[in-house]
């Protein structure tokens, strides 16, 4: 697995889990939330980037149950991509460079 690839699927999944959230989600459900759309775009997009690397600095964070439960499949289906991409790199081997 090249590292372009793992750099493009981990941007994909960010971006899909932002669009998804801005469908799903109400300014209710997340804290912070900003009523422009782009605005808000930008807010999740950062949410879901900062959610995905684990760092969560907890200026927007999920307030309702439907949106912990959206971040929490979120933060499970990183978690099982990571292991599944760690095998491959093991069962591969790492590739020189």
């Amino acid at each position: 697995m090249d590292i372009s690839k793992v750099f493009i699927y981990v941007v994909l999944c960010i971006t899909l889990f932002t669009l998804f959230l801005h469908a799903w989600v109400t300014k209710d459900d997340i804290q912070n939330l900003p009523e422009d759309p782009n605005e808000r775009l930008s807010t999740l997009f950062y949410f879901s980037t900062v959610t995905i690397s684990t760092i969560g600095y907890g200026d927007v964070y999920p307030k309702s149950v439907r949106a912990r439960m959206a971040v929490t499949i979120f933060i499970i289906f990183s978690y099982v991509a990571s292991i599944v991409g760690f095998m491959t790199l093991i069962k591969r081997g790492i590739p020189s460079a």
